[in-house]
């Protein structure tokens, strides 16, 4: 009767030789010895990559061997068998913080560096473009395809970094993504050290022994918050935001604009204004706030007059694109040269119904 927890396997016969129960096992040795070694450490020509983040000789940047590209997004070292395409980096000199004179020149020289995507930064590249075509109003101001799709790889590369599976499913996420994880990018992907002034540690011939390598712990950290800043705006809704300042928009008087909280210091702008010209008496300069629209507005006609109020009030009436709207003189006064409440909504201290009426009946602008 066996032993409890001692091995029950018999010894067989061949012949007259005796088989070890574990023959299998001792012959698969060396392979399963050969295969631990991969799992741990990548080949590079006559010497090895240690890929295991935790053993006392690991570097998270090596120098290549023959053959081999630095992936332009993630850094990773990548084989001839396994790189996807190769793109020129042009470095317009190098960050130099000596006195020497000579060592200087050298720096300030230009130099080019071949680079590569991974397999994984393709599929990055790849998903990027799917998601444009998808959510093609998702890309915002990048109107360009190349450039839309490196913003949205970008995003998507920050997200990586900070082990974060993004899932772009929506033009507003898309937008979203662009405006909190894209700048992000700027400094933790390889090619960053590279262009458009290289490190001084940068090297032409070198690349990450594992994707992100790269990337101290406080980039890591800044990708982690950025990531946390996306999903707090992912997950937000409009609130009304009310003037910092007068208690309302100096011009047109509604008392709050309706925005994302993260938006909130684009909708407000202050202003100096001359209540003489907005309909006042005073003359003296004043600083006022004014909401966006009022704002874009003066921008575009170029200063704060009756001009400028006078085609916001037609807007708002609902006239403004109207047959014989040009023959409509006006002079309104701005909400805040009046001493009254502010508008629950814009011009309200206008009476917008009565100006429509008498526009479409004929008795001004015809």
């Amino acid at each position: 009767m066996a032993r409890r927890g001692a091995s029950t396997a018999e010894p067989q016969w061949r012949g007259s030789a005796v088989i070890h129960p574990h023959a299998d096992t001792i012959n698969n040795l060396p392979r399963l010895t050969r295969l631990w070694r991969r799992l741990t450490t990548t080949t590079k020509g006559p010497t090895m990559i240690q890929t295991n983040p935790y053993a006392e000789n690991f570097t998270p940047i090596v120098e290549l061997a023959d053959g081999w590209l630095a992936c332009r997004v993630c850094g990773v070292a990548t084989a001839p068998t396994v790189q996807h395409g190769q793109d020129t980096i042009t470095s317009w000199g190098r960050e130099y913080r000596g006195n020497s004179p000579t060592l200087q020149r050298q720096a300030a020289q230009e130099f080019e560096t071949t680079m590569t995507r991974c397999t994984t930064c393709e599929e990055r590249r790849e998903q990027a473009v799917a998601v444009n075509i998808e959510h093609p109003t998702g890309r915002g101001q990048y109107l360009a395809d190349a450039i839309a799709n490196t913003a949205v790889e970008r995003a998507l590369a920050v997200a990586a970094v900070a082990e974060t599976d993004l899932k772009l499913t929506s033009a507003r996420r898309v937008r979203l993504a662009i405006r909190h994880l894209t700048p992000e990018a700027l400094g933790l992907v390889w090619e960053s050290r590279f262009a458009p002034v290289a490190e001084a540690e940068a090297k032409e011939d070198s690349g990450a022994a594992l994707p992100w390598a790269h990337v101290p712990e406080e980039r890591r950290a800044e990708a982690r918050r950025a990531v946390a800043s996306y999903l707090r705006a992912l997950t937000e809704r409009p609130q009304p935001i009310t003037a910092p300042t007068g208690g309302g928009c100096y011009l047109c008087g509604v008392a709050s604009v309706e925005a994302l909280p993260s938006r909130a210091s684009r909708v407000w702008a202050e202003a100096r204004v001359s209540p003489s010209s907005l309909g006042g008496t005073s003359t003296a300069h004043l600083s006022v706030s004014v909401c966006r629209t009022c704002a874009d507005a003066a921008e575009a006609y170029g200063a704060y007059g009756q001009s400028m109020m006078a085609r916001l009030v037609l807007e708002a009436a609902g006239i403004s694109r109207k047959l014989g709207i040009e023959n409509v003189r006006l002079d309104p006064p701005a909400w805040g040269v009046l001493d009254i409440e502010p508008n629950p909504t814009p011009w309200a201290h206008i009476d917008l119904a009565d100006l429509r009426e008498k526009f479409e009946s004929g008795r001004i602008g015809r």
